[in-house]
């Protein structure tokens, strides 16, 4: 009679996603959205990208970090991000962020895709909204920005202000792929890079 009970055993339900999902990380769904609308920059970096490869930059470079790290620490998430909306509002009133400032400057092979793409849509001289990169929350200032350089290679002037709240890992590189991938839209099957298949598991049955 057991064995029967287990035999006949429901099959688990198949798992859904929020509309518009394509990938899922650790259990982070991931929006086509939320990738194609950091994707529209890299074209001034090379004419010649296809959306197929701008795709897969900002999904290596931004997108999967940034959602392993809310997949993996969502208490810490909370926490940093209402230390982040605290300095925000301190900010907005003329006073600086209670909170290490980090002084860059470069193009965007300097600051990396992620804060490059965030520096070229901010007005001079004003902090920016909270924004999420991988692992923490940040407020951004541009202090200046080189307009005369070769489109794509503009140079930054910028403060970061830092809100970690994903503190034990010193890459996320090292970091993710401990992580599991699932591909939930076939066609991004080919955007996402055949290492990070590999090490994401994502081919798995």
């Amino acid at each position: 009679m057991i064995a029967f009970a287990v035999a006949c055993a429901p099959e688990p339900a198949p798992k859904t996603w929020p509309a518009g999902t394509v990938l899922v990380m650790d259990g982070e769904p991931i929006s086509e959205q939320e990738v194609d609308t950091l994707i529209e920059p890299l074209l001034e970096l090379e004419a010649a990208y296809t959306q197929t490869h701008r795709r897969r930059l900002v999904l290596t470079n931004v997108v999967l970090p940034r959602a392993f790290s809310r997949a993996r620490y969502p208490e810490e998430r909370i926490r940093a991000r209402e230390e982040a909306l605290t300095a925000q509002r301190t900010v907005s009133e003329g006073e600086p962020p209670d909170v290490f400032l980090e002084r860059l400057t470069g193009n965007w092979d300097v600051l990396g895709l992620e804060t490059w793409i965030t520096a070229r849509g901010l007005e001079l001289g004003r902090w920016s909204e909270v924004i999420e990169f991988g692992g923490r929350f940040v407020l951004v200032r541009v202090n200046g920005r080189d307009y005369n350089a070769v489109a794509g290679l503009e140079n930054f002037d910028i403060d970061v202000a830092s809100y970690p709240y994903m503190i034990r890992y010193a890459s996320l590189q090292e970091l993710y792929i401990e992580g599991e991938l699932e591909i939930v839209d076939p066609a991004w099957r080919e955007i996402v890079p055949g290492f990070y298949k590999y090490h994401l598991r994502a081919d798995q049955p």
